[in-house]
């Protein structure tokens, strides 16, 4: 199935992004690279494009120039959280003009991940690129009214957010109404309270890793 579409008018467009963002997409599986959405809108007379995402992220390279791709195209962009907004997923959505959550989305933000290998000053070099890498993310959140701090911390502290939080923050600009069946406000907050319990499980289960690693270390 391919990610993109456009309406029978001519004046919308719509791209799907279900899978991981990287660099080598598989469309079949919702997948995404900023060429792969560069090639779908270029050139693309239409006054609308919609990106609706369900990723749980990937790479932060193809996500920024996805970002980049949407942002300079002279059409209006309508962003929807259709599901699980997460990680390096974020920068596509915070693309939109409009930004429209769905009543069970959950947004996830984090620094920037890496890896590394080598002596110990190859690993602090690779450390300082990845904060300088989180550092220019920071700035996304900043153009809709975030403070920088704050956003600096909420990543430090690896945040899930429910859509009525990320409203509140700016992330979303609105929150769509709930169809009958779909879950009701208390449910979403139970929904939300369990990942954030789940995310803490696997902190500690990182610590614990990490303590076993440095357990093993010899000189």
């Amino acid at each position: 199935m391919n990610f993109y579409r456009q309406s029978a008018d001519g004046k919308t467009a719509q791209i799907y992004i279900t899978g991981d963002i990287t660099g080598y997409p598989w469309p079949e599986l919702g997948e995404a690279s900023a060429t792969s959405v560069l090639d779908q809108i270029k050139g693309l007379d239409v006054e609308e494009i919609e990106v609706h995402l369900d990723s749980l992220g990937g790479s932060v390279k193809e996500a920024w120039g996805i970002y980049s791709a949407l942002k300079q195209h002279k059409a209006k962009v309508i962003a929807y959280a259709d599901g699980f907004v997460a990680s390096a997923a974020l920068y596509p959505f915070m693309a939109g003009d409009e930004r429209k959550a769905s009543p069970l989305s959950a947004f996830y933000l984090h620094e920037v991940m890496t890896g590394a290998d080598g002596y110990a000053e190859d690993l602090r070099k690779a450390a300082d690129q990845a904060e300088k890498m989180t550092e220019i993310g920071i700035s996304v959140f900043e153009a809709v009214g975030m403070d920088r701090e704050q956003v600096r911390r909420m990543m430090a502290e690896e945040t899930w957010l429910d859509p009525e939080e990320a409203k509140s923050l700016g992330i979303v600009t609105e929150i769509l109404e709930a169809k009958e069946g779909e879950p009701r406000q208390s449910l979403r907050r139970e929904i939300a309270a369990r990942m954030r319990g789940e995310q803490k499980q696997h902190q500690q289960q990182e610590k614990k890793s990490l303590l076993q690693l440095c357990e093993n270390i010899h000189f």
